[in-house]
């Protein structure tokens, strides 16, 4: 992107959405759009076209601030050789190498524009705890499309319901592990908690409720407790079971491990038994948690083919779910997806060397 600077996010692994971002001053309007105004009334760049360290500071904070209710990992490009990452843990890694697979965002696509207000340029950089003047919104609120770029509280609120309408989890010992409150899930370790989750967002991918259930203790027990709460969490406990029993008895067929500017990842191809249809083709990528829909072992659907019930057509499939991008820079070793198959089907894997001999002629 020749537009500097821009905010980079990745929703899924080795894939990367840019969006502009432009500073302007602080009485100035913006034209709509899907980028991010900044209303700051100090200098960007200096003579050799580097971001000043001033600048730097009000555009970490955005970054900061989008990390942080995004739930994705993005990064600040100031130049070709220069950006900023922001980790979910709340630090942020200088480096001199900004992604590289992106896709430039259109207007009204992916994001809507938002304005972000800052204070006036002595006070940018001030992280020290100086005297400032509070407005009347709270850190870390977004009204109207503008950013407070106060700091975010380390224990976010669940929401403004009352108690006898919040479930809560606890265990065997009476420590609270989760709460819900119909909109917004928060997860306790300890003394702190995480940042509210949207219920929508666990009713699509209840891998994120598992995972985060099991990390502070929870058991199955507490898991069976928890789906009598309600017949939604009941459905949000069976999917992540029963998608939980059909990956168990998958075939991993292939799998190649990469490593994209934020992190590493696996694609993997697997075959699944379909009751009485044959089998189905899928293609996926494992690594870190995304934020985004996943199945109950946390990977990514990218492909899938199905009604496979001969070699022939396991051939094909495997060819339909491996023609993206992704794929062109990645080998594919018929040898090993034969090999992997063999001890479960060795009929198939026959056929499918076969075939494959005859495509190399």
């Amino acid at each position: 992107m020749n537009q500097y600077p821009y905010l980079v996010y990745r929703p899924i692994a080795a894939f990367y959405v840019n969006r502009p971002v432009t500073i302007v001053g602080s009485q100035q309007l913006s034209e709509s759009g899907n980028g991010i105004v900044v209303r700051w009334d100090g200098k960007p760049y200096d003579e050799d076209h580097k971001i000043t360290p001033e600048c730097r500071e009000v555009l970490r904070a955005v970054g900061r601030q989008q990390q942080q209710s995004s739930g994705m990992r993005v990064c600040m490009v100031y130049a070709p050789d220069d950006c900023d990452y922001f980790e979910p843990d709340g630090s942020i890694e200088q480096s001199q190498v900004p992604p590289s697979s992106w896709i430039e965002t259109s207007e009204g696509d992916y994001f809507p524009e938002i304005i972000v207000d800052t204070v006036d340029e002595k006070e940018v950089g001030d992280t020290h705890g100086g005297d400032t003047e509070a407005d009347d919104t709270e850190a870390g609120d977004i009204d109207e499309g503008n950013i407070d770029l106060g700091p975010t509280p380390a224990v976010a609120p669940i929401g403004e319901k009352d108690a006898s309408e919040t479930v809560k989890l606890l265990n065997n010992k009476g420590t609270l592990l989760a709460e819900f409150d119909d909109m917004f899930w928060t997860f306790y370790h300890g003394d702190r908690s995480t940042y509210p989750v949207f219920h929508d967002t666990i009713v699509e991918s209840p891998y994120y409720l598992i995972r985060e259930l099991e990390s502070i203790g929870a058991d199955n027990e507490l898991l069976s407790e928890l789906s009598k709460k309600s017949k939604e969490l009941k459905g949000v406990i069976s999917s992540f079971r029963v998608d939980k029993r059909r990956l168990d008895k998958r075939i991993i067929l292939f799998e190649n491990e990469g490593t994209g500017a934020m992190d590493h990842f696996v694609d993997m191809i697997s075959l699944i038994r379909d009751g009485k249809n044959g089998f189905y083709v899928e293609t996926t990528i494992a690594g870190d948690p995304y934020d985004f829909p996943c199945n109950a072992f946390g990977e990514i659907l990218v492909g899938r083919c199905d009604n496979v019930s001969n070699a022939e057509q396991l051939f094909d499939a495997i060819n339909e779910v491996t023609v993206d991008d992704r794929w062109e820079s990645i080998e594919l070793s018929w040898d090993e997806i034969v090999e992997n198959l063999r001890p479960h089907f060795p009929r198939l894997a026959r056929g499918l060397a076969r075939i494959v001999k005859q495509e190399e002629r």
